[in-house]
């Protein structure tokens, strides 16, 4: 039985993009370069969030959001080519 008062995943979740949010909040004055919050499917990978607050590079934005998910979908490979043996 479950304890109503226990977070769930979804509250979990939510939280985390809410916390981004109120960073963002607080930033407000700055000089917002973009924001970035991945979270993969259970037991896919770790969640990643970023605050970038510099517009001055947007390919900085991009590639780092790329960067990330090529070591992701690397590392998931990886695991799949060592359970196939």
């Amino acid at each position: 039985m479950s304890d109503s008062n226990q977070p769930t995943d979804a509250d979990a979740i939510a939280q985390r993009f809410e916390a981004m949010a109120a960073q963002i909040r607080l930033n407000k004055d700055g000089n917002f370069g973009g924001a970035f919050l991945l979270i993969p499917p259970h037991l896919t990978g770790t969640p990643i969030e970023t605050l970038l607050l510099s517009n001055q590079n947007p390919g900085l934005f991009w590639s780092s959001i790329k960067a990330l998910v090529d070591a992701q979908v690397k590392e998931l490979q990886d695991r799949q080519a060592r359970s196939a043996f």
